[in-house]
């Protein structure tokens, strides 16, 4: 049992550590990020900071495409599993006599059929 807690804390650790790591990156060249004060010089790093946008934007969607496609495929597989795991539970003698097994089907059912899920910024 304490290798399973601490094989799960030594993943939360890497999950922080690479979000931090990625965070931490530059957001990319000027022509990509187009975050300036002055005005650009003769509307050529107008044009850039355009295309840059276009690409960015483009990336983001389909990131955001990919993510959406990814959750809704987890969503329907926790679904189908919680599905299985009441009717296992159903199936099984219940373990103390004042526990019907339709309620520990239930409560088992209730506990496994909540996927997280993220809101889009």
């Amino acid at each position: 049992m304490w290798i399973i807690i601490l094989m799960a804390m030594g993943m939360f650790v890497f999950t922080f550590w690479l979000a931090r790591q990625t965070l931490a990156r530059d957001a990319g060249p000027k022509e990509m990020t187009c975050v300036r004060s002055s005005p650009p010089l003769g509307g050529r790093l107008t044009a850039c900071c355009a295309l840059g946008r276009l690409v960015a934007t483009a990336i983001r969607e389909g990131a955001e495409g990919f993510l959406s496609t990814q959750y809704s495929s987890i969503a329907r597989y926790v679904i189908v599993m919680a599905g299985m795991l009441f009717c296992l539970y159903l199936t099984r003698p219940p373990p103390h006599p004042t526990i019907s097994t339709f309620t520990m089907a239930c409560l088992m059912r209730c506990a496994t059929a909540r996927p997280t899920t993220h809101a889009h910024a």
